[in-house]
């Protein structure tokens, strides 16, 4: 942002991607995009989604589909049904669930990490699997800053070490750096923010190696 003051942390995309529409033309998602497609586990959340975009853009295309992002079931299920809406696709991986206290998935693993990682890295793999790859066009993982306080930890995948028990290379530097204390709290053993930066590692590293 330092060469364009004009812009800062709440401007949004839509008002950016105008002002460079000449520069990045056949280099993004075009904001009119042929059909529009939303996944989510509540069908209700999206459909207040799809009603802010119809204010946007009232010629918009958008079918919605239901996932549930800790469930290689429904990954797998909802993958079939995009197949059968499109040929041709752009997938933008998008979830930032917060969960302040330990909660897991039905197959074990942390929910944070599982809603924010490993559910858009499944059905990412499910679509390489079952569309053709000239077929998919453009893949994106939204992350954030937090990825700097926490790499992952393989040893402690589900964070129930303290830092002083991690090899060096998975410690990160203190959260403090970047968050509140509050956000630093431990809570029987869990620290939500460790995991959501984790998750957000994680984002990034798949980035590197599709690319």
């Amino acid at each position: 942002m330092a060469l364009h003051p004009e812009y800062n942390a709440k401007t949004p995309a839509t008002q950016v991607a105008k002002a460079f529409s000449s520069e990045i033309t056949n280099r993004h998602t075009s904001q009119s995009s042929a059909l529009l497609i939303l996944a989510f586990c509540t069908l209700s959340n999206l459909e207040a989604v799809v009603s802010e975009v119809r204010t946007m853009d009232p010629a918009a295309k958008i079918e919605t589909i239901s996932l549930d992002l800790f469930s290689q079931q429904s990954a797998s299920r909802a993958a079939d049904e995009i197949k059968a809406l499109v040929l041709r696709i752009n997938i933008t991986n998008n979830a930032a669930m917060i969960q302040p206290k330990r909660c897991t998935s039905p197959r074990g693993i942390k929910e944070q990490f599982a809603a924010n990682h490993l559910g858009g890295f499944l059905l990412t793999n499910i679509f390489a699997e079952k569309f053709l790859a000239e077929w998919i066009a453009r893949i994106a993982n939204l992350a954030s800053e937090p990825h700097r306080s926490s790499p992952i930890r393989w040893s402690d995948l589900s964070l129930r070490k303290s830092d002083s028990r991690l090899p060096e290379s998975e410690g990160g530097p203190d959260p403090l750096q970047f968050t509140s204390a509050e956000m630093k709290q431990v809570v029987n053993g869990y620290n939500w923010f460790r995991v959501y930066a984790q998750s957000k590692t994680a984002n990034i590293l798949t980035m590197v190696a599709l690319t």
